[in-house]
């Protein structure tokens, strides 16, 4: 199971560390980027969605986007599991 995930080392622990360093390593430019902005008064540290902005571009990320992004991954999980012969019990009720 560990391999169908992707974690193929030996050592499970090691493996783990470094898929959350890998992960935390994407996320820390636009967070160093977000903060030199706010140091230079461009933007500020928390922002809400002002009653100018546009009502589409609000929706498309803060519904649309994560909706599809959500049913993207549950369908390529799917797949997977489909061709791993997980059985049809296991995938809908983990998946």
């Amino acid at each position: 199971l560990l391999e169908l995930i992707g974690i193929r080392s030996p050592e499970p622990l090691r493996a783990v560390a470094a898929c959350l360093l890998v992960t935390a390593s994407l996320f820390l430019g636009p967070i160093v980027q977000h903060l030199l902005e706010v140091r230079d008064g461009y933007a500020l540290l928390v922002s809400y969605p002002s009653v100018n902005e546009d009502s589409w571009i609000f929706l498309r990320d803060k519904v649309l986007a994560p909706v599809t992004e959500e049913i993207v991954f549950r369908a390529c999980l799917v797949r997977l599991w489909d061709s791993a012969a997980f059985s049809k019990r296991f995938i809908i009720f983990a998946g």
